[in-house]
């Protein structure tokens, strides 16, 4: 495992953890689909410069996305190392990284329906461990779904996001929504993965004002939902056709910490 001395990462005391109707012209509001659905959701923090990331971490996010598709929502931040920056690396990836308390690379973070995300770092194993820890999320019932749909509009990315409760809940609740970018084209130190110098799934913003999120609200009742819009400006840089947004549902307990719930990947 790489350390990553450039970043003064401090544990914050953070326990963590499509469908999408695309609008073909872009404009219009579209409304998201509501079936009930537990999904795992993994943070991975990597680097381009590091080689056990290409070794074990990039394999690893392979291997969890062809085992389980949608069922798994994926964000990968790219990190810099006190010497060499990361062409993919983003403000909102390092404020990820010091709410997580990562210190070294690659590793990579599992969880939902408000279990205490595991973590798993560099290894052999690294891939099937992230694997298992996230089937065994899918495995437990969902108490608060999450849906939502993205679109652009000339310039102007818009996801629109809906809570639903299927449990009675008291703690406050928080929806963040994240661009995320496949197709990537770097250079990856050691790169054992199938697609060579290509990368999926590249956080490249956030939309909400916080990383984890805007708060929708406490004490909901079975049944109850909450919308919530995001809008963000489109990144020239960006390839507009490889775009998605992950949708995810964090809960902020009484002790301060924070869980994670459940998410969802929808298409730009």
């Amino acid at each position: 495992m790489k350390k990553l001395s450039l970043l003064s990462l401090a544990l914050l005391g953070v326990m963590f953890i499509s469908n999408c109707k695309k609008d073909p012209k872009g404009s219009g509001t579209p409304t998201p689909t509501e079936t009930p659905k537990q999904r795992a959701v993994a943070i991975y923090f990597g680097g381009t410069w590091c080689p056990p990331c290409g070794a074990y971490g990039k394999p690893a996010k392979e291997q969890l996305v062809n085992a389980l598709k949608d069922d798994v929502i994926l964000i990968s931040c790219q990190l810099n190392s006190s010497s060499v920056t990361d062409p993919m690396n983003c403000p909102d990836a390092n404020s990820l990284a010091g709410g997580f308390g990562v210190s070294g690379v690659p590793t990579m973070f599992t969880g939902g329906a408000n279990e205490i995300m595991k973590g798993v770092s560099s290894g052999t194993a690294m891939g099937s461990t992230a694997t298992a820890n996230a089937q065994a999320t899918l495995a437990l019932p969902a108490f608060a779904n999450i849906s939502g749909t993205a679109t652009i509009s000339g310039g102007t990315i818009t996801v629109n996001t809906k809570t639903k409760f299927l449990k009675d809940q008291a703690e406050e609740y928080m929806v963040a929504a994240y661009v995320l970018e496949d197709g990537i084209t770097a250079t990856q130190s050691s790169d054992a993965s199938t697609k060579k110098n290509i990368h999926d799934r590249v956080l490249r913003t956030k939309l909400s004002s916080t990383v984890f999120g805007e708060t929708i609200g406490s004490n909901f009742k079975s049944g109850d939902s909450k919308d919530k819009t995001f809008t963000a400006t489109l990144n020239s840089s960006w390839n507009a056709a490889n775009l998605s947004v992950a949708i995810v549902l964090w809960r902020k307990n009484t002790d301060g910490k924070v869980t994670m719930c459940n998410g969802v990947n929808v298409k730009l």
